[in-house]
């Protein structure tokens, strides 16, 4: 937690009042904690974090979702794909890991978090 306050960044599940959920739970040695959660640099930019309950979970770490709002720059290193029929698919309502550019995701991290 000391270099995450240095840093500057806050956990989004203290952002919102009310109920801390459990995060993992072993039934077997009878233990639960809250010990996966999301950091963020920009407070305002969450819009809602939620521990998720799923009907099927083989993990006994439970899945979280996170809401934030995303400001994509579409400069010289980006571009907007076309669908099959030549149309501009700029608007993006929400992003996906299986269409990322990854080799471009691994070189931007990269420079970025490489200073900290």
């Amino acid at each position: 937690m000391k270099f995450s306050t240095e840093k500057g960044f806050t956990r989004c599940d203290h952002l919102l009042a009310g109920v801390h959920y459990s995060t993992y739970f072993n039934e077997s040695l009878n233990r639960h904690g809250n010990i996966d959660y999301f950091l963020t640099s920009n407070c305002e930019l969450i819009c809602s974090y939620n521990v998720l309950d799923p009907q099927l979970n083989l993990s006994d770490h439970i899945p979280l979702e996170i809401v934030c709002d995303c400001f994509i720059n579409m400069g010289q290193n980006c571009s907007t794909k076309q669908d099959d029929h030549g149309a501009n698919n700029s608007h993006v309502t929400y992003l996906r890991w299986d269409h990322a550019d990854l080799a471009q995701y691994h070189e931007l991290s990269g420079a970025y978090l490489t200073p900290l």
